[in-house]
């Protein structure tokens, strides 16, 4: 055989081996906590799934890191159900702590998990290798995961775990013991200014939006960078209405010069995001994280956020905060103290405002779910304002709008009532 043509043969042989390893997998990892905040601490654990339709018995299965004497063995009669999750804690006081509720927990490895990254691995009763992946706490892989409060998630358990895009930082806190789903958090990160264009510089500024019905008190919180030493205490008193935002300024007058109409700005917090992506972190007044956002600067992340006069806009609050899809460059200089609409119309006050359109993406579509008030009209625009495609719109209607012949992008959807009122909310559409 000719040898680039045996080359050729080795390779399909191994990516074969590859994939039928893969397709025969039963347990695999799903979640993992490698390092967790100093304050909420629930100590190191990860989390296994049995992705097989059959019951899996661990007796004799046992984990284990980089270090050769590192092994913690599952307990004798450990079984798991077909799709169960199990997680192994290495400090099951502290796990209980965090999450009172997560019962599908055992423990104690003798050992922690590195917070600079390493390999574990997972092996049946007859010492083969089930299932090992190695992460680092540096990109490609998602840094959120790194004392920032968040877990690591599996995107597809069926794919390759040593994938860094196979993983991403989700919830807060993770959650652990069952499926991801969406985070719905009544606080979020909603907008980012980190490097402004020369000209008209407002300094760097962030925008935080309350989605729940009640207001937030966010007195004595702390918004920090990635330097624990750059620090801004919110005043007391400060608190933040119902789907309010605020904005938290660098330098408050030189905000106020570029946004005369922002009043609901406060600052200055006196510190710069670096213009290569860091970590934005909001701390409770007893010092435990409340909420963290990594962004970077780098292709993929939208460039025109980067010197050219846009910002970093939050596409959907549910999303996982820290891939770069979730974030779009809206209007210049964007929109801060309100929410981004498509054509950057200016949010306002007095402007009647509805609640958010629940938006999913489906096979071949965007499913819309309108907040069941008034009749009207659903338009569907891409992120510059360009309208596509105009529908009418009844009550509590659920309306999908065909996507097939989109390209992948973010898309946003607007709701305008007969009344007048309006509300809009957008998506990362794929392309499938």
């Amino acid at each position: 055989m000719h040898a680039r043509f045996a080359r050729q043969s080795l390779v399909f042989s191994i990516l074969l081996a590859f994939a039928a390893s893969l397709s025969s997998q039963t347990v695999v990892f799903t979640e993992l906590n490698y390092h967790s905040d100093s304050i909420r601490n629930s100590a190191d654990w990860v989390e296994i799934q049995n992705i097989s339709p059959n019951p899996v018995t661990l007796t004799g299965w046992y984990l284990k890191d980089g270090v050769p004497e590192n092994r913690f063995n599952f307990p004798n009669g450990t079984v798991l159900a077909a799709g169960q999750f199990l997680v192994i804690s290495v400090d099951i006081a502290a796990f209980s702590t965090v999450y009172p509720t997560v019962t599908n927990v055992i423990g104690e490895p003798n050992f922690r998990f590195s917070n600079s990254g390493e390999r574990l691995s997972l092996f049946n009763a007859s010492n083969d290798v089930v299932v090992s992946f190695a992460y680092t706490d540096s990109l490609p892989w998602q840094t959120g995961s790194d004392g920032h409060g968040r877990t690591l998630e599996i995107v597809n358990s069926s794919a390759d775990p040593n994938d860094p895009a196979n993983w991403f930082d989700g919830c807060m806190f993770g959650t652990p013991g069952r499926a991801y789903a969406p985070c719905e958090p009544p606080l979020v990160l909603s907008e980012i200014n980190y490097n402004s264009a020369p000209g008209s510089n407002p300094g760097d500024w962030v925008e935080w939006h309350n989605r729940s019905t009640t207001a937030i008190n966010l007195s004595n919180f702390v918004l920090k960078d990635q330097r624990d030493t750059n620090l801004f205490v919110l005043p007391p008193g400060t608190s933040l209405p119902a789907g309010g935002y605020l904005v938290l300024a660098r330098d408050l007058d030189s905000f106020q010069a570029v946004f005369p109409d922002v009043e609901n700005a406060i600052g200055s917090f006196g510190f710069n995001y670096s213009g290569d992506g860091e970590v934005i972190r909001l701390f409770r007044p007893d010092g435990s994280i409340a909420y963290s956002v990594v962004y970077n600067d780098g292709i993929p992340w939208p460039q025109p956020a980067d010197g050219f006069g846009y910002t970093l806009e939050l596409v959907n609050p549910n999303g996982p905060m820290n891939r770069y899809f979730n974030w779009f460059d809206g209007c210049p200089l964007g929109s801060p103290g309100g929410p981004f609409e498509p054509w950057c119309w200016t949010a306002g006050a007095e402007e009647p405002m509805l609640p958010e359109l629940q938006l999913s993406v489906v096979p071949g579509a965007i499913r819309t779910t309108l907040p069941g008030t008034d009749s009207g009209t659903l338009l569907l625009v891409d992120a510059y304002g360009r309208l596509l495609t105009t529908l009418p719109a009844g009550l509590d209607q659920v309306v999908l709008f065909p996507a097939t012949q989109l390209p992948p992008g973010i898309y946003w959807v607007v709701y305008q009532a007969d009344t007048g009122a309006r509300t809009s909310a957008g998506v990362f559409w794929p392309g499938f």
